[in-house]
């Protein structure tokens, strides 16, 4: 479930939920939304929050992974992601560690 919903966050920057961006934020409204009302595909929700284009694959992904009842979700976290094969990183692992810890460095002495 926090997978699919963290994958989503990170390929739009947007929360999924609805209620999240509420400028009165509710406690109902976000446990209706995220227990009852219909999970819409991720690339419908993107769309309404005008998020980039989502890989191919990504919406059955997404929805096995939001499945309500957790016997249908996928039993475990390494479910292959099927868009993993079409796309290949911009940077290497070494590159983006280098960058995260130059961000962080950066953050801590600015603070």
């Amino acid at each position: 479930w926090a997978l699919g919903l963290i994958a989503f966050k990170l390929l739009t920057g947007h929360c999924f939920w609805l209620a999240a961006l509420d400028p009165e934020p509710s406690s109902v409204k976000s446990i209706k939304e995220i227990l009852f009302d219909p999970i819409p595909p991720a690339s419908e929700r993107a769309e309404v929050l005008g998020a980039p284009f989502l890989p191919d694959g990504f919406d059955a992904w997404f929805a096995r992974g939001l499945e309500r009842d957790p016997a249908k979700r996928p039993s475990s976290t390494r479910t292959p992601l099927p868009w993993r094969a079409s796309t290949r990183p911009c940077a290497s692992s070494r590159a983006v560690t280098r960058w995260m810890v130059g961000a962080v460095t950066s953050n801590s002495l600015a603070s």
